[in-house]
């Protein structure tokens, strides 16, 4: 709000006449607007939680690393196969979203694929953008708008009926002048309010909210592709156990 200097007591009586009578064009529309500091705050925990991840998935190669002897060719590419599913990886796993699904192989150059820990590193990162743009955008807007109203106001002091005896002194000092206004200050802050100029200011800041929306959308199939890939505990604890068990011979 522009007049956070105002006395709590007279901003209560003049904020229904700039907010709710006149609605301000466009400017109703995005009101209240956000925190823009604990925006930037989230951001910053996301951030965090994406370096959580990084070095989730370095420790988790490092144990799957003590189980694979690549003195052992044969068996280094059967483990190198078995474990990247911890990853979200299958046998028929494709390229899809800019991920590879498909297992691990021990051929020489062959990268190893870790397409859920990817996933959700990116997810992190983008979020982190998101709420930073956002951040910015409603800090941008929320000032462009102080400034309008601020000077909103000063144009509309001279349309203030005096009539009653109400002098400048009353006005400059925003305290019984803003009390005697009344509807002189209402109608006069109506004629003078730029509502161009804030109406570009909402449309600017809309786009580039929208603009950050796009980004997120763009996350959802690879989050679903990940989500249906992770395994389970209980899953892997039983492909191991078949998988390491020789079968019976009856």
């Amino acid at each position: 709000m522009a007049l956070e200097a105002v006395e709590a007591g007279v901003l209560a009586i003049i904020r229904p006449l700039l907010e709710d009578a006149y609605r301000m064009g466009k400017a109703a529309e995005i009101m209240p607007l956000p925190d823009y500091v604990g925006l930037d705050s989230m951001s910053v925990a996301w951030v965090y939680a994406s370096t959580s991840v990084t070095a989730t998935d370095g420790n988790l190669s490092s144990a799957v690393h003590n189980y694979t002897d690549r003195s052992n060719g044969e068996w280094n590419a059967a483990m190198r196969q078995f474990c990247s599913a911890v990853w979200g990886t299958s046998a028929w796993g494709q390229s899809r979203e800019g991920y590879e699904w498909k297992h691990d192989s021990a051929q020489p150059g062959q990268a190893s694929s870790h397409p859920v820990m990817d996933v959700m590193v990116k997810t992190c990162d983008v979020m982190s953008d998101a709420l930073r743009a956002w951040a910015a955008a409603a800090k941008d807007v929320r000032d462009d708008l102080r400034r309008l109203y601020y000077e909103a106001v000063l144009k509309a002091l001279p349309h203030i009926d005096r009539s009653d005896g109400l002098d400048m002194k009353d006005v400059k000092s925003f305290g019984k002048g803003l009390l005697k206004m009344g509807r002189s200050f209402a109608v006069g802050f109506a004629l003078e309010v730029d509502e161009e100029a804030m109406n570009a200011a909402v449309e600017a800041y809309n786009n580039r909210v929208r603009r950050q929306v796009a980004e997120l959308n763009k996350l959802h199939e690879a989050l679903d592709e990940a989500y249906l890939s992770a395994p389970t505990f209980r899953a892997e604890s039983a492909r191991a156990e078949s998988w390491a068990t020789p079968p019976r011979v009856t």
